[in-house]
């Protein structure tokens, strides 16, 4: 694992309102991020000479953790990045609202929500739970928190904020290299926001044409957002590669362990301006035969043009549906290594040693690594 140092030198953090939160000791001076994301990644990319290709990876983490839990994600993933030869920037929300959201539901769940004696713990397998959860719970109280990290998202897209300032630092970067540099995002869960506001940035900045792909692990923005954002912008919908965790485990997994489905389905019941809204990670965005959502005419065009983006751009054949068993964490080496197995979940797709493996393979383009990744516990 990286130090904590290695973590921070490496890490955007973002505070309310999207400003930056911490900066280094050389851009504290100018409160810029000409140092971190300029000077630093292209020092490494000159050292690093045997490397024609200078690739510059953003991973935005979902905005739902601690600062501290991204940190640690940053500290047992950056160094499979370097290895492969791509230099990472991790974009940390410093929001925590899945902690937030989780305290909110067990806070309720003691004390009789709903009028039930005992609160929601004692009945937490009927199946009514859930639309009590998202009503009495989800609606009054975490939805203003989803609320407002959106628009710190939003924020951070203006100017002097942190997506502003980093892609004045990214262009001054790919002024250095030209044609061989290139840019490579990564969103899990809310990094779907943040990126897509970025897209806004960059192409301002005349940088899309640097973008040779986008990975999303189970976006959690709708899909609305995705055709303001995403659609728009053929040469990333032409490197978009969607990894999606199938309705099944959707519904087997859980928010707080009293919410009885996936973060996704909590987002799209409870958090966001109507219930049953189309969220892009949601597997049932893309069944023609689902009738699920809230069926006014609004979501109906955003799924029609959704759909019409994605044959367009032949989405298809870069989507990954996720109906697998267990998602490995750790490859076991048959010796002094054991495998570790997790059942799959939103949250489990950073901690996927296939998936991230295969994002690498899609950036290096190689079928083999030059540092596979093997081990992503312990975050």
């Amino acid at each position: 694992w990286w130090d904590e140092d290695t973590a921070y030198r490496h890490s955007i953090v973002l505070g309310n309102n999207g400003h930056v939160n911490h900066f280094d000791k050389l851009d504290e001076v100018t409160r810029t991020l000409q140092n971190q994301a300029c000077v630093m990644p292209n020092s490494w990319f000159r050292q690093n000479p045997q490397q024609p290709i200078k690739r510059l990876v953003i991973y935005a983490h979902g905005g739902l953790n601690s600062e501290a839990d991204a940190i640690q994600r940053a500290r047992a993933m950056g160094r499979y990045f370097l290895g492969n030869g791509c230099y990472p920037l991790f974009l940390v929300w410093k929001c925590g609202l899945l902690e937030s959201i989780k305290n909110i539901l067990a806070d309720n769940s003691d004390s009789g929500t709903a009028g039930k004696a005992g609160g929601i713990r004692d009945w937490i397998n009927d199946k009514i739970t859930d639309p009590i959860v998202e009503k009495t719970i989800g609606r009054p109280f975490a939805r203003p928190l989803w609320t407002e990290m959106k628009e710190n998202a939003e924020l951070a897209a203006e100017n002097g904020r942190g997506g502003d300032l980093l892609t004045d630092a990214l262009l001054a970067l790919a002024g250095s290299w030209g044609e061989n540099f290139e840019l490579h995002l990564i969103g899990h869960s809310a990094g779907s926001i943040i990126l897509g506001r970025l897209l806004s940035n960059l192409k301002q900045k005349n940088l899309t044409r640097h973008i040779k792909s986008v990975h999303l692990y189970a976006p959690a923005c709708t899909v609305a957002f995705a055709n303001r954002y995403y659609a728009p912008h053929d040469e990333i919908m032409n490197r978009l590669y969607l990894h999606i965790l199938a309705d099944q485990q959707e519904r087997d997994d859980n928010v707080a362990y009293l919410y009885q489905k996936s973060l996704l389905y909590f987002i799209s019941n409870a958090l966001e301006s109507d219930a049953h809204i189309p969220i892009l990670g949601l597997a049932n965005v893309y069944d023609p035969d689902f009738a699920g959502w809230d069926g006014t005419s609004d979501t109906s065009e955003a799924l029609t043009n959704w759909r019409n983006a994605m044959t367009i751009s032949q989405l298809k054949e870069r989507m990954t549906f996720h109906g697998e068993e267990k998602f490995i964490a750790r490859k076991g080496n048959g010796a002094d290594v054991r495998e570790k197995a997790d059942n799959p979940s939103h949250g489990g797709f950073d901690n996927n040693v296939e998936v991230i493996g295969k994002t690498l393979e899609r950036i290096t383009g190689t079928d083999t690594l030059t540092l596979p990744v093997d081990d992503l516990v312990g975050f």
